[in-house]
């Protein structure tokens, strides 16, 4: 009977090892280590008689692969050995914003003038700025305030189209119960053109 220590110090009695248990002797540790070599001899012999009459196959010229000049100069540079990490030669998104930087000369506009040929005012300038949306609105115009009630009855109009038909749901329109001061600063308004149809 074997005796080991347990983690906490104290003797533990172990049974001997019974014979239908999974302890393999000396023996027989030996004969299975000779059969595993046996196998292996085997294995790998054939293995290398396969690796002989390997014969790569047969392939016609292989074309060169010439870019020509039009390509640009790498961004890193690739070392001999591959252990070191490549390095980055140039940054393209720093040269971009240095091109777009340094070699546009910047144009100074002209000043804007008048009828008289005198150049704007601030107020003139401002008004002029403010007469449409911008070029990022498709330069939406802003209607002068001489032309504003009328153009609130062609408004006015357009938000009755719910009137025509009573199951057709149309949203409220911003500023509807405003009068003139309900209209948006820059609109325009335009015929609209209904195609025939036979699917209706």
């Amino acid at each position: 009977m074997s005796q080991t220590l347990s983690p906490k110090g104290k003797e533990k009695a172990i049974d001997p090892v019974d014979e239908d248990s999974d302890f393999v002797g000396p023996e027989e540790l030996e004969e299975l280590l000779r059969k595993a070599k046996l196998s292996l001899a085997a294995s790998s012999s054939g293995v290398t008689k396969k690796r002989r009459n390997w014969k790569p196959p047969k392939t016609g010229k292989i074309a060169s692969l010439d870019p020509g000049p039009s390509l640009p100069a790498p961004y890193f540079s690739v070392p001999e050995r591959k252990i070191i990490p490549p390095k980055l030669i140039k940054d393209p998104g720093v040269e971009e914003v240095h091109r777009a930087t340094t070699s546009a000369p910047k144009v100074l506009k002209a000043p804007e003038l008048n009828a008289a040929g005198a150049p704007l005012t601030r107020k003139e300038q401002r008004e002029l700025r403010n007469a449409t949306a911008g070029p990022q609105w498709f330069g939406l115009p802003a209607p002068r305030a001489a032309d504003l009630p009328e153009m609130y009855k062609q408004v006015k109009a357009i938000r009755l189209r719910r009137a025509m038909d009573r199951k057709l749901f149309m949203r409220k329109d911003y500023g509807e119960k405003k009068g003139i001061k309900g209209l948006p600063k820059y609109f325009a308004v335009s015929p609209s053109f209904r195609l025939n149809n036979t699917d209706n």
